[in-house]
């Protein structure tokens, strides 16, 4: 079956729906059990669910549906929790003056226009280089949490009141050392900004580099082990309630110098011809072969599910998980080598170095 011409594109018309009200003839008859599966394949269940309300179709099972009611509930619970403990990390962490942000998650959920049916994640902040270790030795000995950095080159992970946080001294991985410094350079002197989460500021990257992280981000992961429909929803979303923030000349010259054009223009045809951000809030001009690449892009998307996860053989950590995460970073960099042919080289290489340094 052709995901993208049948299930695929029906996601694409119950997220449009949920996000921009669109109304379409074609979400009266879908399955709505396949729908909602699929949808919690790319972890926007909660989008596909307010479609699904929206369009109230007829003769599903009352088991299924008190089902997926409580999925929806679970969803909005976790976010509450998530912004809670959100919350009170944000107030510790200014009680140490120190140079931070929290990125991703809760912070892009605030765009959306119900941010309760965002699925919920960990909670992911970066903290300056030269604070790492004051913050390092804040969490050990006043949260009374272990630190793991075994299982990443840019993170250490810690569990702190039944919720995974990720302490970021670096927020991406380049295969090409000139790119690494002049991103690194570009989040160390960034300016302040901050969105309001149930009354609380909460510091993030600002509108210009956060349209460029969550994308490298989304990237990154793309050309790795996969990457599904709510981080494009993310990305989206940033640039829509961005759009007059966000300062596309200095975007654009970053995109430029990271050799990610093509990659952002192709991906990006995803957002405006398949999620509905209307084309003037997208800061690149999309050519017709951005948006033909674009087709390859969103059909692999939807086969693989969040990170890959339709794909994955083995589920447990171990020798067999890594030799299938390296298999399948080899597949999705082929896959999408003429995006940027020298940074996905030299980022494979970088990354099977540090996985047989492990």
């Amino acid at each position: 079956m052709d995901l993208l011409e049948d299930n695929g594109r029906m996601i694409l018309s119950a997220i449009r729906c949920a996000l921009w009200g669109e109304e379409s003839e074609e979400l009266l008859h879908v399955s709505w059990v396949e729908l909602l599966r699929t949808a919690e394949e790319q972890t926007v269940f909660g989008l596909a669910f307010r479609a699904f309300e929206y369009v109230q179709p007829k003769g599903i099972d009352q088991d299924l549906l008190f089902e997926y009611i409580g999925q929806s509930i679970q969803i909005g619970s976790g976010n509450s929790l998530v912004n809670e403990r959100l919350r009170d990390f944000v107030g510790r962490l200014n009680t140490l003056r120190i140079k931070f942000c929290i990125v991703k998650g809760q912070t892009v959920g605030t765009c959306y226009p119900e941010p309760m049916l965002r699925q919920v994640g960990d909670i992911d902040f970066w903290v300056h280089p030269r604070d790492v270790s004051k913050c390092e030795a804040y969490i050990e000995e006043e949260l009374n949490c272990g630190v793991q950095c075994e299982k990443s080159e840019k993170h250490v992970e810690f569990l702190w009141e039944d919720i995974l946080f990720e302490m970021h001294y670096r927020l991406a991985s380049f295969g090409v050392g000139r790119d690494q410094r002049y991103f690194d350079k570009l989040i160390e002197n960034d300016s302040s900004f901050a969105v309001e989460i149930d009354g609380v500021e909460v510091p993030t990257l600002s509108p210009t580099l956060n349209a460029l992280y969550i994308f490298v981000h989304l990237f990154h992961h793309l050309i790795g082990i996969g990457v599904g429909l709510r981080q494009f929803c993310d990305w989206m979303m940033w640039l829509h309630r961005y759009k007059d923030e966000i300062n596309r000349d200095e975007l654009n010259y970053h995109i430029f110098k990271l050799g990610l054009q093509k990659a952002y223009r192709t991906l990006g045809a995803i957002l405006v011809y398949d999620l509905g951000l209307p084309v003037s809030e997208f800061p690149l001009r999309i050519t017709e072969k951005d948006r033909k690449r674009s087709r390859n892009v969103l059909k692999n998307v939807m086969e693989m599910g969040n990170f890959g996860q339709n794909k994955r053989v083995a589920q447990s950590l171990g020798l067999m998980r890594s030799i299938q995460t390296g298999v399948r970073m080899c597949i999705q960099g082929f896959k999408y080598f003429d995006l940027a042919p020298k940074r996905i080289a030299c980022r494979f290489l970088k990354r099977m170095w540090w996985y047989l340094g492990k």
